[in-house]
């Protein structure tokens, strides 16, 4: 009776074992995909969340809670790596602040900005930048997730390709972004009232006010 129980036992254990190698090796496939097609890669959140870690549901809805910023220094990240951890994806990327120049009038990234101009301190700039990180760990619903529920997440969070900006920027962005991207700018919720000339002075400074 003891040989047959021991016997289950191990066989119990050769098949879990078995299962997890399984999972092991499915998740580093699917690791394997994600890296070849994120790596690298320049996303945009759907929301402009502060923190250097940031926890969100398979819905793109954040857990727990954080400030939300403009998205010139919050909406952008690079994708560093990307991998599969106890029902997460766990996703490690530098934020991308946006700058903007005379010359070029889209934002840029301000490490491609920094190159361009060579300020004189541009060593210690570049390093103050590229070290600003974000870990971002999506929730996913199983252990053993197929590549559409990480998909779905990803989606959840980010902007898929060729989605619009005007969706979550704030109002007075949803102009710029419109005509950048070639899309009907919506029209103004609130009316746009004109100012007859001569009818109204132009603002002066109050040095007396100020003191």
């Amino acid at each position: 009776m003891q040989m047959k129980a021991r016997f289950a036992a191990a066989s119990f254990g050769l098949l879990l074992l078995a299962r997890l190698t399984a999972l092991a090796s499915d998740n580093g496939t699917l690791e394997h995909k994600l890296d070849s097609d994120y790596a690298s890669k320049v996303l945009t959140l759907r929301n402009f969340y502060k923190g250097s870690h940031l926890r969100l549901r398979s819905d793109g809805t954040l857990i727990g809670s954080a400030p939300v910023g403009s998205w010139t220094a919050y909406g952008q990240v690079q994708v560093k790596t990307i991998r599969i951890h106890d029902r997460t994806l766990r996703i490690r990327a530098r934020r991308i602040f946006v700058a903007f120049d005379s010359k070029t009038k889209p934002g840029r990234d301000v490490l491609d900005l920094l190159r361009d101009t060579k300020p004189a301190d541009l060593v210690k700039l570049e390093k103050f930048y590229r070290a600003q990180e974000v870990e971002l760990d999506i929730e996913l619903p199983s252990d053993h997730p197929e590549m559409q529920d990480i998909l779905s997440a990803l989606k959840a969070s980010f902007l898929s390709s060729g989605e619009s900006m005007t969706n979550i920027v704030p109002p007075f962005w949803r102009s710029y972004f419109a005509h950048r991207e070639g899309v009907p700018d919506a029209p103004p919720s609130e009316p746009v009232y004109s100012v007859k000339t001569g009818e109204v002075s132009p603002p002066r400074l109050n040095l007396l006010a100020e003191s």
